[in-house]
């Protein structure tokens, strides 16, 4: 996968069907670029293209049952490596001190992103 594929895939995930405009916004790119990256996606079983029926114009993308098992199995491979490095340099009490860095982050960027909605 590309890295505007995966970029694209992580979106779905988090959010659903989406437009072919908003995977543009994704990825930083043209229609075109984000329709040919969606293209090999489909191509491969991981993400379905749904059309409006209202509006014929308008395609959705979203993840089909592959594609969500795709990531999700990349993301506890990501999560079993990055706990085994934690947990191989850092002491209980560095741990504790990144997982509250961590939550006021979050914290933090949920309230950016809030502010800009």
């Amino acid at each position: 996968l590309t890295r505007s594929q995966i970029i694209i895939l992580i979106a779905l995930y988090y959010r659903g069907a989406v437009t072919m405009s908003r995977i543009a916004e994704f990825i930083a790119s043209s229609k075109e670029q984000a329709t040919r990256a969606v293209a090999g996606m489909v191509e491969h079983g991981l993400v379905e293209r749904l059309e409006n029926p209202d509006n014929r114009t308008r395609v959705y993308v979203r993840l089909t049952g592959t594609g969500r098992t795709y990531i999700e199995k990349c993301r506890a491979e990501l999560q079993a490596q990055l706990h085994e490095k934690v947990d191989a340099a850092l002491t209980e009490e560095e741990k504790e001190q990144l997982r509250a860095a961590l939550e006021t982050a979050v914290t933090l960027l949920n309230k950016v992103q809030d502010a800009g909605q």
